[in-house]
């Protein structure tokens, strides 16, 4: 006699494919993260390829990778030869200055007391 599945057997058939389906998105993701290096293998464009066009959520999820592309490519990447201390201090230098500069009263707004 067959054994009839019972409601803990489908919670744990559920929680398998949600696991496998949560892995498959992360993988999707990352190399949708990754497509525009140019450093994807030719398998890894077909999977992307296949999941964009079977799967609307997923082609939203890689237009938006792609405008966030846009958006960053033009940023800068600091150079190595950036002097942190040095710039540090300048901008603390800064900072001291102008909080001492608005700790000093302004004559002009203490003299109109209309």
């Amino acid at each position: 006699m067959e054994r009839v599945p019972g409601p803990k057997d489908v919670e744990r058939v559920i929680e398998r494919v949600s696991d496998v389906t949560d892995d498959r998105t992360q993988n999707i993701e990352r190399l949708l993260s990754e497509r525009r290096d140019g450093r994807l293998s030719a398998e890894d464009l077909a999977e992307i390829e296949r999941a964009i066009t079977g799967d609307s959520a997923n082609a939203r999820s890689a237009e938006a990778f792609d405008r966030l592309g846009a958006l960053l490519k033009d940023w800068r990447i600091v150079p190595d030869t950036v002097d942190w201390q040095t710039s540090a201090r300048r901008v603390s230098e800064r900072v001291r200055a102008d909080r001492s500069s608005a700790e000093e009263p302004d004559a002009g707004r203490l003299a109109s007391t209309d």
